[in-house]
């Protein structure tokens, strides 16, 4: 089996850039359950081409797609964040929705960068802390 396997990845790895595969070969290879690929395919995020029940992926534009994923080791969930910075948490959100700051969705739940958390909040209002204060 380990022999087949071998030449199917060096196959899969060389292929002429517009090749499409079908879903379940792409999600063994890439590591990315089939269900997402599926939803990315009927939401056309990727380019895919469908015969019968079956979706067939472009190989490539999943890998492109993939490699260009953020970095979740500097990503923090939202209620961290908020925590650590004093910024509401429904502001991150909409600044990560917005692409102001750095932030991915895993899950379901925003994880966003506290770096460029604090770097928008100082911009906005410099020396002012992100906190607003209600005492008034």
């Amino acid at each position: 089996m380990s022999k087949t396997h071998d030449r199917r990845q060096k196959q899969i790895r060389y292929l002429p850039p517009n090749t499409f595969l079908p879903l379940q070969e792409i999600a063994r290879q890439v590591d990315i359950d089939a269900s997402t690929l599926a939803r990315w395919a009927r939401e056309e995020r990727v380019p895919a081409q469908r015969n019968g029940k079956i979706w067939y992926l472009n190989i490539q534009a999943i890998e492109q797609r993939t490699s260009q994923r953020l970095s979740t080791a500097n990503l923090r969930p939202i209620h961290e964040t908020s925590a650590l910075t004093g910024i509401p948490a429904n502001t991150l959100r909409r600044w990560a929705r917005d692409g102001r700051i750095q932030a991915e969705k895993h899950g379901g739940k925003w994880r966003v960068s506290v770096e460029d958390a604090r770097r928008l909040s100082q911009t906005l209002v410099p020396g002012v802390p992100a906190r607003l204060d209600k005492t008034r």
